[in-house]
């Protein structure tokens, strides 16, 4: 799921009502962390088709921008007035906050249709 601060764990899923998009956008934020997160594969799927995979490698001690995905809706889905979306990841950590335990892979800032 998605925790309220935009933290995606294991996995997260969407509905999105686009009805004429071609493609998605995922603006996300890599982690700095110790060693052993990443590089770390994110899957995605829309409607049960598989719509591609990015790896990601994680932050250097500089930190970076955002991070922006983008993957195209597969044909066979385009149209449809729904979209469920799903991300799946490869890998993820443990982090605790103020006495609560959650696991954490990045920090999903915005996902939108794509014409």
């Amino acid at each position: 799921g998605i925790a309220a601060d935009g933290a995606v764990g294991i996995s997260a899923a969407w509905a999105l009502r686009a009805p004429a998009a071609k493609a998605i956008a995922i603006v996300l934020q890599e982690l700095s962390v110790p060693p052993g997160l990443y590089p770390l594969d994110v899957s995605v799927t829309i409607n049960g088709d598989v719509a591609g995979r990015e790896t990601l490698h994680g932050l250097d001690k500089s930190g970076a921008a955002p991070r922006t995905l983008t993957f195209a809706i597969p044909e066979t889905t385009r149209g449809a007035p729904f979209f469920d979306i799903v991300l799946v990841n490869s890998n993820w950590i443990t982090e605790s906050i103020l006495g609560t335990t959650r696991l954490i892979a990045y920090k999903l800032l915005r996902l939108s249709a794509m014409p």
